[in-house]
């Protein structure tokens, strides 16, 4: 009979110490922001955004646009960019919170859970 052993996994409350990275943060952060299928993805994810606030008098629902973003296969963008972009557009002041929908994402096993509704600013609805 073998015994398992198990190793402490590190602590995830501690916080990253970026001042050892700081040369290599920027060229890094450049490679990944000029990485074609990222933009290529941020831009699908725009699109729809955009696209769902025109049709909506400018109220945005992430089921929507998730559903936008999908197909018989799954996504087709890289589904952690899709938050990311909500939080910059809503951190430029492009979009703002407008209340909770019930999300009915059955296959990412998030059905019933709250989501987020957006307005997109005027502006940008034109």
């Amino acid at each position: 009979m073998s015994t398992v052993q198990h190793h402490p996994r590190p602590d995830a409350q501690l916080p990253l110490d970026t001042s050892q990275h700081a040369d290599h943060l920027p060229a890094l952060l450049e490679l990944v922001a000029g990485d074609p299928l990222h933009e290529r993805d941020r831009e699908k994810i725009v699109t729809a955004i955009h696209s769902d606030a025109q049709r909506h008098n400018g109220h945005v629902s992430s089921n929507r646009v998730r559903r936008a973003l999908t197909n018989e296969h799954g996504y087709v963008v890289y589904p952690r960019l899709i938050g990311a972009a909500y939080a910059s557009l809503a951190r430029h002041g492009a979009l703002k919170a407008a209340g909770w929908e019930l999300n009915d994402d059955v296959a990412g096993g998030n059905n019933n859970k709250p989501a987020r509704c957006w307005i997109l600013e005027s502006r940008w609805c034109e």
